[in-house]
Order: C-alpha cells, then sequence, then structure tokens
C-alpha cells in the first residue's frame, strides 16, 4: 500500500496529465470521461489549458529556431487547441444531457411513486370509508342498500325500539340517528352523480 505522501504526490502529479487521461477515456469510450469534462473539476481546466501550453512553447520554439518546421508546429499546434476546445465542450455538453435526463427521470420516479402512495391512500381511505358506511347499515339492522323507502323504515323500527321515551338508551338512539342522517347523504350524493 502507498504511503500517504506518495499517494499525494501522484495526486498533484496527476492533475498536469488528465489532459491524456482524458482522451485515454474517450478513446475507449468510458464513462469517467464525462467526470473529468466535468466544467467544475481542475481536470476540466488542465484538459482546456494543455495545448495552449504546448502553444505557448511552440511559439518560444518559433522565435528561437525562426521559420521551418517550428511554423508548422506552431500552426498545427494552434488548430489542436481550436479542435480540444470544441471537443472538450462537446463531451461537456454531453455529459450535461445525460445528467439532465437521469434528474428527468429521477424526478418523473418520484412523482410516480408519490402518485402510487396517494392512490394507495386514496383507496385505503375508501375502503375504510365503505367499511364504515357497512358498519352503518348493520347498525340499523339492514343490508347495504341505495333505497331510500327501506333506510326509512328500518331507522323508524330502530327509533322505535331504542327512543329514551320508549325505555330505550339515549346514546343508542343517537347513534341511530346520526346513522341515518350519514346514510341518507351518501345515498343523496350517490344519486346526484
Amino acid at each position: 500500500m502507498a504511503t500517504l505522501s506518495e499517494q499525494f504526490s501522484y495526486s498533484k502529479l496527476r492533475k498536469y496529465f488528465s489532459f491524456f487521461e482524458f482522451y485515454y477515456y474517450v478513446v475507449k469510450r468510458s464513462p469517467k470521461r464525462y467526470n473529468l469534462s466535468n466544467g467544475h473539476s481542475m481536470d476540466y481546466l488542465t484538459i482546456l489549458m494543455t495545448p495552449y501550453i504546448l502553444w505557448i512553447l511552440s511559439m518560444f520554439l518559433f522565435l528561437i529556431v525562426g521559420f521551418g518546421w517550428a511554423t508548422v508546429l506552431f500552426m498545427v499546434i494552434g488548430a489542436l487547441c481550436v479542435l480540444n476546445l470544441m471537443f472538450t465542450h462537446s463531451v461537456y455538453r454531453e455529459a450535461y444531457e445525460i445528467q439532465r435526463r437521469l434528474n428527468e427521470e429521477r424526478r418523473e420516479n418520484e412523482y410516480n411513486e408519490k402518485r402510487k402512495k396517494f392512490q394507495e391512500e386514496r383507496t385505503r381511505a375508501e375502503l375504510h370509508r365503505i367499511v364504515g358506511y357497512n358498519q352503518l347499515y348493520a347498525l340499523l339492522g339492514i343490508k347495504p342498500t341505495t333505497d331510500i323507502n327501506v333506510i326509512k323504515k328500518a331507522y323508524r323500527q330502530k327509533a322505535k325500539q331504542h327512543h329514551p321515551d320508549k325505555g330505550g338508551d339515549e346514546l343508542t338512539f343517537i347513534g341511530i340517528k346520526k346513522a341515518y342522517d350519514t346514510i341518507l347523504t351518501f345515498v343523496d350524493s350517490k344519486a346526484k352523480i
């Protein structure tokens, strides 16, 4: 295992060779090229600046040596700088589009999960409501129905049986009255639909 000083020196050297590393990953079609072309990293600046540094060095060579092969080298490296800038930017845009698509898919999945959860809760609430209405019908002593005459007849019978003036329990009578009112509201709302 490398020591801390070796790791530190490697990481310092690595940033100077990120230009070559970037093109190595481009040739291999590795997704790591997107990490290196990320516009927020130091590697991105190194990738962009390496050809310019070579271009500046070739200018000094041109000034020292004069015309001839130094001129050709100067022009070739100048073209390399422009092509590198264009290519690096296109990889950066491609990485941006991939990230944007992934974010859209993530947001869509989150939305679908929330929607599914909402629908499940809504279904559970609807089932709870139906079970609640079934219990109300049971309190009146009938099966669930939308026939208002059957509901009224059952209510009248239960009300006579449990009315406090006739010796019945007051709380039971109030429960029957609330069940009757709730069922009528439910049946009326279903009839309007």
